[in-house]
This record gives C-alpha cells, structure tokens and sequence, in this order.
C-alpha cells in the first residue's frame, strides 16, 4: 500500500510528518509521487517562476534607474531650450568644433516628439 502512495511527507508536530494522501503516478529513483509532487514536474514549475521573478525584477531595477532622469526630464528640456537660445546656433565645442546647439536643438525635438 505505501508504495502506491506519493512518498512526499509534510512536517508536522513533535517530529513526526504526515504523507500526502494522493496516489503515485511517477516512480523516480524508486519512489512514487502524485502529479503534483514530482519532482520534475516541481523543478519545472519552479524554473518558471523564478524567470517570471527575474523578469519583474529587471523590469523593476530599470524603471528605477530611470526614475530620476523622468523626474529632471522638464528641467533637462528647459535647460537645453535656454541653452540654444543663449549660444546660438553655431559654437566651438571641444577639439571636434561641433556646434553644440544644433545637438541641443535635435535633443529638445526628439524630447517633444518633433523631428529635428
């Protein structure tokens, strides 16, 4: 009889654990287990849920790396619009001689959704 029992066993009090009520339908290694603790079936389930965690997770750490910079977003727009209008359009960045508020100007269109 208890080898067509699961031989999963919960821990209970003073020692002793109680088996689980189901019926084996697996063997591995020489013992059954029910449907629900197989343990390939259980390893399975897990490895799903920790990449769902893992996933939210990722998901969380980047919305928060990415916080502060959505919280200064309207202060960096007013920053870069100001500093177009005071620089002009044409001034010497650096070795490269770039015009640094046509980048600006491209930077505040992107920002509003504008083609530079």
């Amino acid at each position: 009889m208890a080898e067509e029992m699961c031989s999963k066993r919960f821990p209970g009090n003073f020692g002793r654990g109680s088996p689980c009520s189901r019926k084996a339908k697996v063997f591995r290694d020489g013992k059954g287990f029910c449907g629900l603790h197989d343990p390939e079936v259980v390893a399975a389930r897990r490895a799903k849920q920790y990449a769902k965690w893992e996933a939210e997770w990722k998901r969380w750490a980047k919305e928060r790396r990415l916080q502060p910079i959505h919280e200064a977003a309207e202060d960096l727009l007013a920053a870069l619009e100001d500093l177009r209008e005071e620089w002009g359009c044409w001034c010497i960045a650096g070795d490269n001689h770039l015009p640094p508020c046509l980048a600006a100007q491209a930077a505040v269109a992107k920002a509003k959704g504008e083609k530079p």
